[in-house]
């Protein structure tokens, strides 16, 4: 939590969506499902809105288990479905071995990615997609 303050403060939203995620961790490793879903949350938000897709994958994975654990398997699925979406979407995205690694700004994984952002980085519990519409 500490480590979290520091990065507000100092405005290092990077380092901030990993304290987020971290403490999303603990949350999970005690059992309390809504404090992770929570923390998960705020990571994802913070990683879609610097487009760290490898990020969003990887937390939107975490917070597919938090569902799981907490009862709410057809949320974990489609949780599950979405982060297999960012990891298609950044594998797709990535550079050819050899060539360079800087992306033009406007990206198409940074649309794939802001078109997720309903789906799990809303208040509230996780929505599938078809709740979302």
């Amino acid at each position: 939590a500490e480590a979290l303050a520091a990065f507000q403060v100092l405005g290092e939203p990077e380092m901030e969506a990993v304290a987020w995620h971290q403490l999303g961790r603990v949350a999970e490793e005690g059992r309390d499902w809504d404090e992770a879903e929570r923390c998960y949350r705020e990571s994802l938000r913070l990683k879609e809105a610097g487009n760290d897709l490898a990020g969003v994958a990887q937390t939107a994975n975490q917070l597919g288990l938090v569902c799981q654990n907490a009862g709410r398997p057809a949320e974990a699925r489609a949780t599950y479905a979405e982060a297999g979406a960012v990891i298609a979407a950044h594998a797709a995205s990535a550079p050819a071995p050899g060539r360079p690694t800087v992306a033009p700004a406007a990206s198409a994984p940074a649309s794939r990615c802001s078109a997720r952002r309903s789906t799990w980085c809303s208040s509230g519990p996780v929505r599938t997609r078809e709740s979302a519409t």
